[in-house]
């Protein structure tokens, strides 16, 4: 034991070198490029909302101003520098007056009225009962539906459940995003169909088989001429006859009995 723990220190020793006070110690380069944060884009876009009676013969999908749409708020979505969404911020413009919007949905849901709430600038409108407002209070969330490349492609309605410390004295509205989830593609065992199962069209294969239609009757039917042939000649040939040896080795015992 004691002459390994001096091999150790002998080993040590052997690598105390002394660089001298000239040298400086190379300080590593750090790529500070792969660090830096995504760069985000912000888009304003406008929140509409209306309450639309049931026997309304409106059309439901009319943005215009003459049609009792008005604002509710603005969107600040925000997105990355190849246009994917990352996250949606809502803010509303009556968000403080919450006493009166209760009461506004408490009458819309006792009318049977439909609550609309539309994205001007993508032409987005969703609908929903305005008794779950009156059911739920105004702590609400929308989900936005996401296409594979990132955009927009729809959004609803989904009441909020977010914990809140105290009882909350605005109108406080969430942003989900929510992506599409892009399905495998379909794999095809044979080559000569294409993704939407129809067979391909391959001109050699057509020329060949042209080629083949288009030979002599003895070329393609060269087998069934052959087997014709011999049977004909079977029928042709004449019969052999059947040799009576019995008969012949009989005739003598009967000349010797008499």
């Amino acid at each position: 034991m004691l002459v390994l723990f001096q091999s150790f220190a002998i080993e040590e020793e052997d690598f105390d070198f002394d660089y001298g006070d000239d040298f400086e110690t190379p300080t590593p380069t750090i790529d500070r490029t792969k660090g830096t944060p995504e760069k985000e884009i912000e888009t304003k876009m406008t929140l509409l909302h209306r309450f639309l009676p049931k026997d309304s013969h409106k059309r439901q999908t009319d943005l215009s101003v003459e049609d009792n749409w008005s604002v509710r708020g603005d969107i600040f979505v925000i997105s990355n520098e190849a246009g994917e969404v990352k996250k949606i911020d809502i803010v509303n413009v009556d968000e403080n007056n919450l006493e009166s919007k209760i009461q506004e949905f408490d009458r819309a849901c006792k009318a049977g009225h439909k609550y609309q709430i539309a994205i001007k600038e993508l032409g987005l409108i969703t609908s929903v009962n305005s008794c779950a407002y009156e059911q739920n209070g105004l702590l609400d969330a929308f989900v936005f539906t996401l296409n594979p490349q990132g955009s927009i492609y729809s959004f609803g309605y989904q009441k909020s459940y977010t914990k809140h410390s105290k009882t909350p004295t605005n109108w406080i509205t969430e942003g989900l995003v929510k992506k599409i989830a892009e399905g495998p593609k379909p794999q095809f065992k044979f080559e000569k169909y294409d993704m939407f199962g129809k067979q391909k069209i391959d001109e050699t294969e057509i020329k060949k088989q042209k080629e083949q239609e288009d030979q002599p009757f003895y070329v393609k039917y060269w087998w069934v001429l052959l087997i014709g042939g011999f049977l004909f000649l079977q029928v042709l040939a004449p019969p052999q006859e059947e040799e009576s040896g019995g008969g012949q080795a009989a005739a003598p015992a009967r000349a010797g009995a008499k």
